[in-house]
């Protein structure tokens, strides 16, 4: 029973992971997520995973190789990934400014 559980617990969590990564990969930007909150929860995941390892718990194994898999894949994204083009925009009349939508006044000033 307790390993339903676990495998259970660590489905839920790893899955949280996936609503984030699919924002990022279709926006091709990860410049709202925080190089610290990366680095600290990727650590934490991995050294669960060693954890897991050590004690030869199978569902804190399982689910954190594929926790840290879906972290180092937005670790990639936000190091690789641009901002998307003005045509993905949805129609918003605007410019990308480190990040920031950034309203068009037609003059040229921000």
């Amino acid at each position: 029973m307790s390993t339903v559980i676990g495998l259970l617990a660590g489905t839920l969590t790893t899955i949280a992971w996936l609503p984030q990564l699919a924002r990022t990969w279709r926006r091709r930007s990860a410049a709202d997520i925080s190089w610290s909150y990366l680095a600290t929860t990727g650590l934490g995941v991995f050294l669960w995973f060693i954890y897991g390892l050590v004690t030869r718990a199978f569902p804190v194994i399982v689910a954190n190789a594929i926790s840290d898999t879906l972290v180092c894949s937005l670790i990639i994204l936000k190091a690789f990934g641009s901002a998307p083009r003005d045509d993905e925009l949805g129609g918003l009349d605007g410019q990308f400014v480190e990040g920031a939508l950034v309203a068009d006044d037609g003059g040229g000033q921000r």
